[in-house]
Formats: structure tokens, C-alpha cells, sequence
């Protein structure tokens, strides 16, 4: 056999201190994740799991699985993902969120209470999502979202381009602090809607490849997977709209999992699908986020 050349060696011995690198990096992420942010590992229900995971990685943002002894199911996000939400919310202040929430900003931004409610004297308006009791990073992730431009909303585009990376941060921690809403009522709902609404929570439909929303909203919409929106006592207009929206998108809304994978179930659906699930967390109590 021929002894290795001189450059040979340093060839791979440079290969050899990039992967060791790297793996220090993922290891210094881990460490960080589990001191900050150990609730991220949550386990959920493998119901139509693994259609889940086929879709976030037709979406060219794959997550992590494992399954575990009990029937459920782990995802993990990305590297990447981890470190920044790690890091990012850090220093996130709910007492500076509620000054925003009140009296907006400075720079322009109108006070979020003004149209979402959740403090005395402001009440939320009709077909405007509640965001009491989300979770903070997915509160922030829209804002920077709506501020980039990869979320289209007019209102909200000025909104939170009015506001810091830091203010983003602030308002979600002061967002998640408050009591989630109670359920709303849906007038002139048809019993039907609600039946097929909970038949779409608890197992989706095969069929037509639609995941079980519960798989990563939680069982009834109490809440599931961090940076995933709980749904339960959710505005029905709001949440049907909001399935229409990603359903008429021509494609995914930035390159994020949770709404690439939101956009391949809405295309799915069809309209009464879209109102039975609107109809059922909109009637579905909050839970404790």
C-alpha cells in the first residue's frame, strides 16, 4: 500500500479540524439550548406525524424526529433555528412589551392594544387574532415576519416595521405573559362544523394528506411544538382567513418550516374543511399556554 503524500495529510488533517469545528459548534448550540430553552424538545402525539414531516421536508426545511417508547413523537428544530431563538430573546423585557402594548412607540408604532385587546380598557376587534398566552417566539417570529415583508399584512407591515428587533422581542415576552383568551362563540355555526372540525384536530384526513392539526397545535388547540400558535379560543374570521391566505399563496412564505408546512395542509383543504376548523377552535376553550 502507499504511504500518504505530505499534501495528502494536510488535506486531510484541514478536512479532520472542520468537521471538529463544527461539531463543537453544535455541541456549544446544545448546551445553550438546554440552559435556555430545555421546553423545546416537546413531545406531541404521532398523529399523521410522519405526513407532517414529509411535508417539512418538501418544504426544504426539514425538522428533526425521533419517536419515543410511549407512541409519541419528538421534533426538533434546526441548528440554526435553536441558536437564534436562543440568543435573539434573551433579554426580552414584558414590562418594556406592556409600555408598547399601551402606548406604542416613538418611532410610530400604534399601541397593539388597540386592536388586540388583553389589557383594561382596550378590547379586541373583530377579526383580529388574539395573541394573549401565544408563545413568545412565535409572536416575535411574525413580527419579524410582518417587518421584513415575508408575512403580507398592511396594517401590521408598518407596524412592526416601526419597531426594534428588541421591541419585537419585548411585546412577544408581554404578548405571552397575559391570559389566553376565552373561548369566542360562533354565531350561525352548524353543528356539523363543529363534528368535522374536532374529526380534522384529532386525525386530519388521509385522503386528501391533511395532517391532524392536533400533531403540532396541541390536542383541541390547546398548544403544541414552541413557534407553533395555540388555537383554542382563536377569532374564527381570523382563522379562516388566515387558511385561505396561505392557500392562495403562490409560495411559501419565507423559508421557516412551520409556515412552508402550513402552506402545503392549507392547499389542501377546501372551503368547508377551512370553516370546520375555524368553527371548532374558535368554540375550543383556551388552555393555559
Amino acid at each position: 500500500m502507499r504511504s500518504l503524500r505530505l499534501p495528502h495529510v494536510t488535506a486531510l488533517a484541514a478536512i479532520a479540524a472542520a468537521v471538529a469545528a463544527f461539531l463543537v459548534l453544535v455541541l456549544r448550540t446544545d448546551i445553550a439550548l438546554l440552559r435556555h430553552e430545555a421546553h423545546f424538545d416537546v413531545p406531541i402525539r404521532a398523529v399523521n406525524v410522519d405526513l407532517a414531516i414529509q411535508d417539512s421536508k418538501a418544504a426544504g426545511a426539514p425538522v428533526a424526529a425521533a419517536s419515543l417508547a410511549d407512541g409519541s413523537v419528538r421534533l426538533y428544530p434546526t441548528v440554526q433555528d435553536r441558536a437564534y431563538w436562543t440568543y435573539a430573546l434573551a433579554e426580552a423585557d414584558p414590562a418594556r412589551g406592556a409600555a408598547i402594548w399601551r402606548e406604542g412607540t416613538k418611532a410610530g408604532a400604534a399601541p397593539c392594544g388597540s386592536c388586540h385587546g388583553g389589557v383594561p380598557g382596550a378590547e379586541r376587534q373583530a377579526g383580529v387574532p388574539a395573541v394573549a398566552g401565544l408563545d413568545l417566539r412565535y409572536v416575535a417570529a411574525q413580527l419579524q415576519r410582518y417587518g421584513s415583508g415575508a408575512r403580507a399584512n398592511e396594517v401590521m407591515a408598518s407596524i412592526a416595521a416601526a419597531l426594534s428587533a428588541q421591541d419585537r422581542a419585548d411585546v412577544a415576552a408581554f404578548a405571552a405573559s397575559l391570559q389566553a383568551s376565552p373561548a369566542g362563540s360562533v354565531p350561525g355555526h352548524a353543528p356539523e362544523a363543529l363534528t368535522r372540525g374536532a374529526a380534522l384536530d384529532r386525525a386530519g384526513n388521509d385522503a386528501r394528506r391533511i395532517a391532524a392539526c392536533s400533531a403540532c397545535h396541541g390536542p383541541a388547540g390547546g398548544g403544541g411544538i414552541p413557534r407553533v400558535p395555540a388555537l383554542s379560543g382563536q377569532d374564527a374570521d381570523y382563522l379562516a382567513n388566515r387558511l385561505r391566505a396561505l392557500r392562495a399563496a403562490p409560495r411559501p412564505e419565507g423559508s421557516e418550516t412551520t409556515a412552508a408546512l402550513m402552506q402545503a395542509i392549507a392547499s389542501r383543504m377546501g372551503n368547508d374543511e377551512i370553516t370546520a376548523a375555524a368553527t371548532f377552535y374558535a368554540s375550543a376553550p383556551a388552555s393555559p399556554r
